[in-house]
Order: C-alpha cells, then sequence, then structure tokens
C-alpha cells in the first residue's frame, strides 16, 4: 500500500489533475449538450478527498456508479436582447440510489446587463486548479441553492477611457435542502473596480452574503419583514430584529459573511499571471485587508495553445487566529474582545455554511455529519498548501492535477491536536471520435495519507460526449 502511494504521490508532482471545465459559449448562441457516464472505486468506506472534493455536490463519498446529462443554451453575442437556460442533473448508484440537479436555470440578456432565475453553478476558474475555484467563500464545492440573480459585467466608468471599471453582482436565494432553521434566504451582492494601463490591471472587490429568515426549531419563525431585510442589506448593528442572540456578531440580524478580494494581473506576449489575496472576515474585528487569516494565490497561465504545461496555480492559507480566542467584555472598558470568529458556523443558523452536506466555500473546512441534516462545520483553524497543474501531452491529452497539505486544529470551540493531510489526485483524457461523435474517456486515480482524514486511494473512468447543436 505505502509503495503504490509513494509512486503515485511522486507522480502527482509531475501530472496532477483537478477537476472538468466548463466549455464556454463562443458567442454564437445554440444548444451545449454533455452527457458522461463514470465510475469510482476507493479503497476504504469514503472516496479519497479530491475525487469527492468540488464537485458541485453531484459526487457520492462512496464507490459510486454515476449518470449525469447537461443541456444549456447560451447567449448570442450578436443580439442585444436573448434568453438563456441550463439543465444540468445526474443520477448516482452507491450506498444510496439518488438523482440530483446541480443546474436549473432561466436566464434574460439585455445588453451587458443579465438576469438568472434558478439554481446555475459558478464558471470553473483557473483551468480547474483553484482549491476554492477563485472565492473562497463560495467554491465548487456544494450544489448551488436556486436564486434571484443580477450581474453586470465590468463596464467603462464615464471619462476614464476604459481605465477604469466597475462590475456588481445582486442576489435573493434561499435554501431549500434539509437544514436545522428550514429555508432560510440568502442575500448576495458584490461590488468590484478594476484599473487597467497597458498589460498591467489591478482588481479590488468587497462581497456581502447573509443567511437571514426561515423557521428555527428553537425561536420559530425568525424576522422577514421588509424591516429586517434592510438591517441584513446594510448589515445594520444593534438590529432590532436580532433579539435571538444579542451577544454574537455585535448584535446584527443574520449570519454574515464578508469577503475582501484582490488581485493584480499581467497579461504578457508570452504568458499571463494573476495574483490574488482574499480576506474573509465574519465580524468588524477581522475587517482587514491585512488580516493574518487570509487565502493567497498565483496563477501563471501560457499564451501558447496546448502545451504540455499549459498553466500552473499555487495558494496557501491560514485561519486559525479568527481575531484571537478573547471574548467578553474588556476588563474596565465598555469594548467587547470579538474574537473566535468561527468561520461557517453560527448559534442560530447551526447548519452553517453549507448546502446539502457541503461547504460552500472552501473545502478543507469540514462539515459536521447528522442524520437529518449538517450541524455547521467541526474543523475551520486550517493553515492549507495547495498546488495544481494543466497541460496537453503529446499537443493532444489533457492532463490535470492536484496536490495539497493541510494543517487542522478543530474549532476554538472544540479544538484537536494538530493533524497533518496531504491529498492527491491526478487526471488524463483521451479524445476520440466513434462513428464521428466526439468522445472523451478519462480515468484518474487519488489518495489520502495523514493523520486528519483516514488513508485511502482510490481510482475512477468516465465516458463522455459532448457539442453544440445550431441551425
Amino acid at each position: 500500500m505505502k509503495k503504490y502511494l509513494l509512486t503515485f504521490l511522486f507522480l502527482s508532482v509531475t501530472f496532477l489533475y483537478g477537476q472538468d471545465y466548463n466549455i464556454e459559449s463562443d458567442g454564437n448562441g445554440g444548444f451545449y449538450y454533455k452527457t458522461e457516464l463514470g465510475f469510482g472505486l476507493g479503497s476504504e468506506d469514503n472516496l479519497p478527498f479530491w475525487m469527492r472534493a468540488n464537485k458541485f455536490g453531484i459526487v457520492p463519498a462512496e464507490n459510486y456508479g454515476l449518470w449525469s446529462i447537461e443541456l444549456k443554451k447560451e447567449f448570442e453575442s450578436s443580439k442585444k436582447l436573448d434568453w438563456s437556460l441550463g439543465v444540468l442533473g445526474s443520477a448516482s448508484v452507491s450506498d444510496n440510489t439518488e438523482f440530483r440537479f446541480r443546474d436549473y436555470y432561466l436566464g434574460v440578456r439585455y445588453g451587458k446587463l443579465r438576469m438568472y432565475l434558478g439554481a446555475k453553478a459558478n464558471k470553473i476558474q483557473y483551468d480547474g486548479l483553484s482549491s476554492t475555484n477563485g472565492n473562497f467563500i463560495e467554491s465548487s464545492n456544494a450544489r448551488p441553492y436556486p436564486k434571484l440573480l443580477i450581474e453586470l459585467p465590468y463596464t467603462d466608468v464615464p471619462f476614464t477611457k476604459g481605465i477604469l471599471q466597475f462590475k456588481g453582482a445582486f442576489s435573493e436565494g434561499i435554501m431549500i435542502e434539509d437544514r436545522y432553521v428550514d429555508k432560510p434566504h440568502i442575500h448576495h451582492k458584490n461590488l468590484y473596480l478594476k484599473a487597467t494601463k497597458a498589460q498591467f490591471s489591478l482588481e479590488f472587490g468587497l462581497n456581502h452574503y447573509a443567511q437571514w429568515g426561515g423557521d428555527s426549531p428553537k425561536f420559530g419563525k425568525l424576522p422577514s419583514n421588509f424591516d429586517a431585510y434592510m438591517d441584513v442589506f446594510f448589515a445594520k448593528d444593534n438590529s432590532d430584529y436580532d433579539q435571538i442572540a444579542a451577544s454574537f456578531d455585535k448584535n446584527r440580524v443574520g449570519n454574515h459573511l464578508g469577503m475582501l478580494d484582490g488581485r493584480f494581473h499581467y497579461k504578457g506576449e508570452h504568458f499571463a499571471i494573476n495574483l490574488y489575496r482574499q480576506v474573509i472576515f465574519e465580524d468588524d474585528s477581522g475587517r482587514n485587508f491585512f488580516n493574518r487569516d487570509a487565502l493567497h494565490g498565483i496563477y501563471l497561465k501560457r499564451a501558447k495553445d496546448k502545451a504540455w504545461f499549459q498553466s500552473f496555480l499555487f495558494e496557501w492559507f491560514y485561519t486559525k487566529k479568527q481575531s484571537g480566542d478573547k471574548v467578553g467584555k474588556k476588563p474596565g472598558e465598555d469594548k467587547l474582545w470579538t474574537g473566535r470568529d468561527n468561520y461557517f458556523n453560527h448559534s442560530v443558523y447551526k447548519s452553517g455554511w453549507t448546502s446539502y452536506g457541503q461547504t460552500i466555500g472552501t473545502p478543507f473546512f469540514t462539515p459536521i455529519e447528522n442524520d437529518n441534516y449538517t450541524l455547521g462545520v467541526s474543523n475551520n483553524r486550517v493553515k492549507a498548501l495547495h498546488g495544481g497543474v494543466f497541460g496537453y501531452i503529446a499537443n493532444k491529452f489533457p492532463y490535470k492535477a492536484l496536490l495539497s497539505y493541510s494543517s487542522n486544529i478543530g474549532t476554538y470551540a472544540k479544538p484537536i491536536a494538530e493533524k497533518k493531510q496531504v491529498s492527491g489526485y491526478l487526471e488524463m483524457t483521451i479524445p476520440v471520435a466513434i462513428r464521428e461523435f466526439p468522445v472523451n474517456i478519462s480515468w484518474g486515480v487519488a489518495a489520502d495519507k495523514g493523520e486528519y482524514l483516514e488513508d485511502s486511494m482510490g481510482a475512477f473512468v468516465k465516458i463522455s460526449t459532448n457539442g453544440w447543436w445550431r441551425k
């Protein structure tokens, strides 16, 4: 077992993989289709980490057979007013047989402004190499929740000749799976500014998420009127609607999460590079771009098409501080210690920042399993290093790879002795044609080694076909 594991990890340094990446529209419209049949097998009860993490909650945690089908219509760039739709469903056979929808949405676009109604997975970023898909709070780890989403892509700020741009998004959603607080609402908004000069650009954004409303088994129906929503929208301190947990989160109503997002881009003739830093916070004490708890990343992509080394990503993050371990009133002062931020957990919304049993953000935070519903996360004080490589063998066969290391110490409320973990994953795809139909045959292996997860190895194979239907 150890011999095979070491061999795999050695190969992983050279060839690692992450996951499938989205086929993007070329702006000509039409319907995109994809269908896939796959099988996964692990040496232990649960599959290795990267065989099940960051798969939008579709791949089961146990040995499985999985069939999925996707159909979507994209916007046409030539039309000012257009519509889109998307459906992706999967049927799995593992310990339980289950049919799941990942996507089900309708979209409308007028000019640049877009509106979607339904559940829609975020696009894959950074060639699928990132552990968070470019967003520490909303990664590709969980099934998306249904929402109304309005978004505006980058648009020139008037009178700046394209040097300054802005973009933004606003959404209102609801979590419909079984949870401790039933049917909570999800509010989200963001605003980004970007300055571009020649080959360089600098980008900065603020994201705000909040769980609010719903029915609590302990407190009954939680505030959901317009005034309570306004307090949620503006993250108001000392809200009149937060009588439930008055000592938590500085008396804001709901469960609030935020992220400061800074990025630097360079695009040259031979390669492009992206540097980013993301700071998550649960209250004012963590809202500091120079906070120690942060995700850092570097992504490099070569301009050469189908190179053996196409792109590379490296991320590292730290969330062990959480504004320190002190809480309560400061001695001799009217101010409070506001430590133990307890990322992705909440005293009222006990299912926390999870969806269908998976963390919505970074998959390195571990959800607490329960017979009926998830009860937050049991491990959010983490230090992790993560790397990925993407490229083509012989300019034809794509491969991807991931290799991760983490140090885990639980939460402030329930600490554990430090447990270290290494997880790796490799996948290669062989494109072929069967009677003029394009078919991709993929295979992959994965392994976990360490103290936090059970040592295991796994392998999978899948066959898929995809294409466009156009006039």
